[in-house]
Order: C-alpha cells, then sequence, then structure tokens
C-alpha cells in the first residue's frame, strides 16, 4: 500500500473546520486526519484491514475540501481511493458498487438500468411499492429518467445559430444522457445562441469518478482510457461539462488517475486544460450571450447551491452565483449556506442517512425561506438530494443554472 501522502499530515487540524461530516458528528474518527493515520497504520503494518476500518474510510463525501484546505499538501482524495481499493480487495465491496461497476463503464446497460428506472417512478410502480426511500429519499421523488438518452436526440455537431465564434466539444455524462434531458437542451440553446458549434461524442461514457470514489479502479479505467481517446478532437477550443463531478474528474482527478495506474498521463493534461464547467465558460464569455437575453420581463426569483466539485476543482467557487447574478431575468438571492455541502455525495445519502439529512435538511429551510422560486445547481447528484428531501414535491425549482440561462432568451 503506497501511503506517501500520509507522512505530509501535520495533525493541526484544519481540516476538521471544513469537513462536512465531522461537522455533523463531530467524532474524530469521522475527521480527514483521522483516516489519514488509519490509513499510515495500515501501510506500516501496525492495523489489519477490518470491516471496522472500512466502514470509518467509508463515512467521506469526497468533495475534496480537506485536500483544498490542507496546508501539508496532503491529496486526500487519491489517498482515500487507493485505501478504499485496498479495503475492497480484503474485506469485499457493497452491493452497491458492485452494481455500478457491472453498469457504469457499459453504455448499454446504462440504458437497460435507465428504462427499469422509468418504469420504477412510474405512478402505477409508486401505487406498488408505496413510500419506499432510498436513504431519505421517496422514490416519488426521484427524477423519471429519459424516455430516449439525450444524445439519441440531438446530432454529432450541432451549428451555430449566427456566424460561428468557436467550436466545443460536450461531455454530456450520464446523468444528462440519461435522466435530466432538459439540461442538456439547455446548454446547447444556449451554446448555439452564443455562436458555437457544439459537437457531441457518440463514443464518450461515464467519467469513471463514482468508481474511484468507491474502490473500483480496475473497472473504472477502461471509462476513463475510452473518454480520453473520444475527447481529443482537433480545433476545439474548450471541452464543456454540465456536471460538477464529471468536471473534476476530467480536469483534476483523471491526470492523477493516470499516473496511479502507471500510464502516460499527457493526454489527460491536455484534455484537462481545455475542460470548463458550462457556467464558468459563460460568464467567460458573456459577451456572446448577452446580446440575446431578454429584458424587461418580470424577474425570476432564483438561488443558489455551489456543488463541492466546482467549489474545490472549478476556476472560482462565485463564477456561476457571479453569472446568476448578471442575468437581467433573475433576481437573485443568495443564502448563508449557499457553498456548503448538500450530503449527497454519490451513495453516502443512502449509506448515512442519518448524517445526510442533518446536512440537507438546514439547506432546505434557508433556500425556502429566501423566497426564491428556483433553485439552481450544477450537480445532477446534488440536484437529485435537493429536490428529493424536499417537504413537498415541486415547492422548489431545482434545476441547472443553463436552464434558468435559457428561460431568458429572446
Amino acid at each position: 500500500m503506497k501511503a506517501d501522502e500520509a507522512y505530509q499530515c501535520g495533525k493541526c487540524g484544519l481540516c476538521l473546520t471544513v469537513c462536512p461530516v465531522y461537522r455533523v458528528t463531530r467524532e474524530e474518527t469521522a475527521a480527514p486526519r483521522a483516516k489519514v493515520h488509519l490509513i499510515r497504520s495500515y501501510a506500516e503494518s501496525r492495523l489489519p484491514a477490518t470491516d471496522r476500518m472500512q466502514e470509518k474510510l467509508q463515512c467521506c463525501l469526497m468533495c475534496g475540501t480537506c485536500t483544498a484546505m490542507c496546508p501539508g499538501g496532503v491529496h486526500h482524495d487519491t489517498l482515500f481511493m487507493r485505501m478504499r481499493d485496498e479495503m475492497g480487495a480484503w474485506c469485499g465491496q457493497s452491493r452497491q458498487v458492485k452494481a455500478l461497476g457491472a453498469i457504469l463503464p457499459r453504455e448499454n446497460r446504462l440504458r437497460m438500468a435507465a428504462r427499469a428506472a422509468r418504469v420504477g417512478t412510474g405512478s402505477l410502480a409508486q401505487r406498488i411499492i408505496g413510500r419506499m426511500r432510498i436513504g431519505n429519499i421517496p422514490i416519488e421523488n426521484f427524477p423519471t429518467p429519459n424516455r430516449i438518452p439525450f444524445r439519441d436526440q440531438v446530432p454529432t455537431v450541432i451549428k451555430p445559430a449566427g456566424s460561428p465564434v468557436g467550436t466545443v466539444v460536450y461531455f454530456t455524462g450520464c446523468a444528462t444522457n440519461h435522466i435530466f434531458e432538459g439540461t442538456g437542451h439547455a446548454v446547447t440553446m444556449v451554446l448555439q445562441c452564443m455562436g458555437y458549434r457544439i459537437i457531441i461524442p457518440p463514443d464518450q461514457g461515464c467519467c469513471g469518478l463514482p468508481l474511484f470514489f468507491h474502490g473500483d479502479t480496475q473497472r473504472a479505467r477502461s471509462s476513463i482510457l475510452s473518454n480520453i481517446k473520444a475527447l481529443q478532437l482537433n480545433g476545439c477550443d474548450a471541452v464543456i461539462v454540465d456536471c460538477a463531478t464529471c468536471g473534476s474528474a476530467l480536469s483534476h482527478a483523471y491526470p492523477k488517475l493516470m499516473d496511479e495506474m502507471r500510464l502516460c498521463a499527457d493526454p489527460a493534461r491536455d484534455l484537462a486544460a481545455k475542460v470548463w464547467d458550462v457556467g464558468e465558460f459563460i460568464l467567460e464569455k458573456f459577451s456572446d450571450l448577452e446580446p440575446h437575453l431578454a429584458t424587461g420581463q418580470a424577474k425570476e426569483k432564483v438561488t443558489y447551491h455551489l456543488p463541492c466539485h466546482l467549489k474545490n476543482h472549478g476556476r472560482g467557487k462565485d463564477r456561476v452565483e457571479t453569472l446568476m447574478q448578471r442575468l437581467p431575468h433573475v433576481d437573485y438571492q443568495r443564502t448563508v449556506d449557499w457553498d456548503a455541502c448538500c450530503g449527497g455525495g454519490g451513495f453516502f445519502f443512502n449509506e448515512y442517512p442519518d448524517i445526510s439529512k442533518q446536512m440537507v435538511d438546514g439547506k432546505i429551510d434557508n433556500a425556502v425561506n429566501s423566497g426564491a422560486r428556483s433553485w439552481a445547481t450544477g450537480c445532477p447528484g446534488c440536484r437529485v438530494q435537493l429536490s428529493g428531501n424536499l417537504p413537498r414535491k415541486g415547492m422548489l425549482d431545482v434545476c441547472h443554472p443553463v436552464e434558468i440561462i435559457a428561460r431568458g432568451l429572446r
């Protein structure tokens, strides 16, 4: 077990001040520094691999906030992924991780899973299964998957609406392709209006980060290699993502993971340099959008939740919020916890529902009290967590920031 980063930890405790899990539990064993020293003890053969150790290592959102805060340069995310892989080999993997590994890397299986989920969220199925929950989220509160995958609904190349200003590659991710088609159509509509030619590679797939997060390195490898190949298109100005986790994978994790797998990381670094979150990209090129925004219409009250992966691996935590404030049709309402973790974290909301629920309830109260009609967030996992835990289904329109932009186009 390679644990070089563990020796950089000075036990200062700064990670405790920002760790969402520790803030709820107040247990030292849930803190990042405790996990680092568990790993160090394991690497030095002072502690064996046990189910108890695996449980402690799994109790983490993998949000990256501790890494961003650490003055010692400890890469907690890489260290935790490596150790989860080790624990999986010794203690076995959970059913959820096995299911992820069987479905995510294979597009045909993703399609079958989406069709099955569509049936499961139907009204008849809901009456049969009653008030079943996944974690704290009732089945009926989960989004209904797309009838047709988004990438099958649109051409591989979408021409700009007017004079072309550039070419972008659109990485749709699993969620837009199979669940949130409205986000995909909003992204293409806005980028078209801005004058961009859009290429949507048909052979892209899952970014693979959920598998790495849960210690399934081998199955994630094929996803990473195929995506790097699919997205290496000459002449493109940017690779656009609409999912904060996918953005974190392509721009932050891929180069490190290629090094971890002892493969040449140069293609991953080249790709990472071109990756943009769609909201950050639109703000950067706002002059291309501004002429297409309607003025004089009634303003929509909007609040915003900043996803952890965008906060820690984006180009600046306030960029999408700034974009919301610049839209003429938006009355932006900031909440005090706009940048706090919502507690979704992949399967965290299902594995640790009590901790997750405590994180999200306060955010929901603040969002409702803001008077906003819509709650924007650029992470599908956050979107499921926020909308799924609303006291009343539909009391807030939880959507992607680009869907807010699309509503204001002329």
